[in-house]
Parts: C-alpha cells; sequence; structure tokens
C-alpha cells in the first residue's frame, strides 16, 4: 500500500480589520488580523520595500507631515500573494495634540454660524472643529482646521464655516 499526503497551497484570503494607530507627524504604527484561512506560520507579510514581516503589526516609519495616508496589506505564502485587504480610511500625518480645551465654556449654545475664541495665546497655535446640535441630536465634530497662529494683529479673524 501507498500513501500520499495531499497539500493545497493556495494564495491567502485577505487581512483582515485593519487598524491605523499613534499617528505623528512622521511616523504611525499599522496592525491587522491574519485571513481567516492562517496557516501557523506559513505567512509571510510584506511591506512596501519588501522586507519581510512574520507579525501582524508594522510600525510605519518615513511619512511626510500634512500629507494622507491610507494602507492596504497583503500576504505572502509559498503558493504566491493574496488579495490585499481593504483600504484604511485615510490618515493625515500629523503631530499629535497634548490637550483639547473647549472654547464655549458656558451652557448655552452659540446661536450663529461664529463664534470669538477668547484667552488664546499669542504665538501658540490653534485648530478648531465645530458640532451642531439640536434639540433631538448631536453632530460628529467637523474636520480639524489648518493649525491657525495667533498674532497680536488687531482686526483679523478667521472665520469656520
Amino acid at each position: 500500500m501507498v500513501l500520499f499526503l495531499v497539500v493545497s497551497l493556495d494564495r491567502p484570503l485577505a487581512p483582515r480589520n485593519i487598524v491605523v494607530s499613534d499617528i505623528k507627524a512622521e511616523s504611525c504604527y499599522l496592525t491587522w488580523d491574519a485571513p481567516e484561512d492562517n496557516e501557523r506560520n506559513s505567512l509571510l507579510w510584506v511591506k512596501a520595500n519588501d522586507s519581510v514581516v512574520r507579525t501582524t503589526e508594522y510600525p510605519c516609519a518615513g511619512l511626510i507631515e500634512g500629507l494622507e495616508y491610507t494602507f492596504r496589506v497583503s500576504a505572502i505564502n509559498r503558493a504566491g500573494q493574496g488579495k490585499p485587504s481593504k483600504k484604511t480610511e485615510f490618515i493625515t500625518a500629523r503631530t499629535p495634540v497634548d490637550t483639547w480645551v473647549r472654547c464655549n465654556t458656558s451652557s448655552q449654545n452659540v446661536p450663529r454660524e461664529e463664534y470669538t475664541a477668547t484667552g488664546l495665546e499669542e504665538g501658540a497655535k490653534y485648530q478648531f472643529r465645530v458640532i451642531a446640535k439640536t434639540a433631538v441630536n448631536i453632530s460628529r465634530p467637523s474636520e480639524f482646521t489648518d493649525p491657525i497662529l495667533v498674532s497680536a494683529e488687531n482686526g483679523k479673524h478667521f472665520y469656520i464655516l
């Protein structure tokens, strides 16, 4: 009697649940889940410059501050490269913000589409975002404004629409 062991080698499925975290001006951190058909130790992860990554995480360096990035991940085994994952949401490489301070600390709403932020520190940079509120709902926050440098120049106003 002769026995054969047949091993089917198909290309791997796409990785799942890619998360971009620890976003900074020049780097971020990627993690993902291995494909559902993952065979233990059979997958190699390859980044853009073809270095092998043997785990499901990767510190991504060399980003340029202010540019937007999206990421996809593919798995590779002996049968070849699998389909790439879904793209991540776009992220913008930027210096993390240490603290956030609510501008309108009163309990009253701002009834117009403008607001004057007072008490800002001259020479500091600020970013703003707006939340709309109705009697029954609160919106998601708007995108951040570009950083605004506070100067002593009188009469200069920035409007966030």
